[in-house]
């Protein structure tokens, strides 16, 4: 078993394009007061968007993905990079609110796309799914197209896989439910 540290692997750092703004959307920086966000700027890993209650964001990611944040959301790009094989990793946290993602190319075996939340993992390799934190201890994931597999964080219940049209409701003490329509 080869340890490489991830250091050398990164060959690119990568950042995600605002596609378009509605209504009450910031950026939160290095600490700084929040600072309106326009159409054209760049998310950089470790920055922050939040939506007001009429505010809505679109952001264009690397290897034709799509972001979609809804109103009274924040949400954290973490990580977006590039491996020295072309493996891309982009890391999500959403702390709140809703979020649209939709991968038009199916990831690579290498690759990774997750969102954490303070309840739920979910990890994506081409698909169209919404999720929405409805509490402080409740998510909801919805697949619109492909598959979505979901955890719990901490490892809660086991992992669900869902597909196209499937929901299911995630809490922090028992993690995902059995899927529905």
């Amino acid at each position: 078993y080869l340890r490489i540290p991830l250091r050398i692997l990164v060959i690119e750092k990568l950042q995600a394009t605002v596609a378009s703004v509605q209504g009450e959307v910031h950026l939160l920086a290095d600490g700084n007061k929040p600072i309106p966000l326009k159409e054209g700027e760049f998310l950089l890993p470790g920055q922050t968007i939040t939506t007001g209650a009429n505010g809505r964001a679109h952001l264009v990611l690397p290897n034709s993905a799509y972001t979609r944040v809804g109103a009274n959301s924040h949400l954290t790009l973490v990580s977006l990079f590039k491996l020295k094989n072309g493996a891309l990793k982009m890391d999500f946290e959403l702390a709140r609110g809703e979020i649209f993602h939709q991968l038009l190319k199916k990831l690579r075996r290498n690759e990774q796309f997750l969102t954490e939340t303070p309840v739920t993992i979910t990890g994506i390799r081409g698909t169209e799914y919404r999720l929405k934190t409805t509490g402080p201890d409740t998510n909801i994931v919805e697949t619109l197209s492909g598959q979505v597999a979901v955890s719990g964080q901490n490892n809660t219940g086991a992992i669900q896989t869902l597909r196209p049209g499937q929901g299911v409701r995630v809490t922090r003490a028992h993690g995902p439910e059995r899927p529905r329509p």
